[in-house]
C-alpha cells in the first residue's frame, strides 16, 4: 500500500467502528482512488442493491450472515448474470476494503465463501435463441400457417426483433398494411 492510503487507513482506524457500510463507501473509492465515473457507477449499484440490505448496519457489527444475505440477494436478482457478478464483486471489494482498515474482524468474515453467479457457456445462450434453420421449420408448419394469429405473432418476433411480451401488446390498429410497419 502506498502512502496515503496507509494515512488514510490510519484515519479510518482513529474514526473508530461506528461507521456504518454506507458511510464507509465514500472511504473506499478515496481509498481505492476510484474515478467519479467508476464512484458514480458503484454507488448507484450499493445504493439499490446493497444499502438496503447492510447500509446501516456498523461495520463492526457485519458479520457473515450478513455478507451472504446480500450475496443471496443479488444472485436472486432478474438480471444478467454478468451483472449479478459486478454486484457482488463491488461488494466484496467494500468487505476487503474495510477489513484492511481494520473495521471488520478478518477472522469473521470469509468473502471467498461467497457464491459467485457463473457466467453461461457459448452454448447455454445459444439454446435460449432459435436458429435460421429452426426459424425456417416452424414457419412451414402446416398448423402455424393455418393459424394467422400466431403466424403474425411469430414473424413480428423474428423480423423486428420483439420480445414476446412486447409483441403481445400489439393490437391491429398498431400495423400500417399499407407502409408494412408497426406503430
Amino acid at each position: 500500500l502506498d502512502k496515503n492510503i496507509r494515512l488514510g487507513i490510519c484515519q479510518q482506524q482513529q474514526k473508530g467502528s461506528n461507521m456504518t457500510f454506507e458511510q464507509f463507501f465514500a472511504e473506499y473509492a478515496d481509498l481505492n482512488q476510484l474515478s467519479p465515473k467508476i464512484i458514480d457507477t458503484n454507488y448507484r449499484i450499493a445504493k439499490n442493491h446493497i444499502f438496503p440490505q447492510v447500509g446501516k448496519i456498523k461495520l463492526s457489527d457485519i458479520s457473515q450472515f450478513e455478507v451472504n444475505k446480500v450475496a443471496n440477494y443479488i444472485s436472486r436478482l432478474r438480471i444478467k448474470e454478468v451483472s449479478k457478478k459486478h454486484y457482488i464483486n463491488i461488494f466484496i471489494a467494500i468487505i476487503n476494503c474495510a477489513k484492511k482498515c481494520k473495521l471488520i474482524q478478518s477472522q469473521i468474515i470469509e468473502t471467498k465463501l461467497i457464491n459467485r453467479p457463473k457466467l453461461r457457456s457459448e452454448e447455454e445462450v445459444r439454446a435460449r435463441y432459435m436458429s435460421r434453420e429452426e426459424m425456417q421449420i416452424f414457419l412451414n408448419d402446416d398448423e402455424i400457417k393455418n393459424n394467422d394469429y400466431i403466424y403474425l405473432f411469430f414473424l413480428i418476433l423474428v423480423h423486428n426483433g420483439a420480445r414476446g411480451i412486447s409483441a403481445s401488446t400489439i393490437k391491429s390498429k398498431d400495423i400500417d398494411k399499407h407502409d408494412n410497419t408497426i406503430q
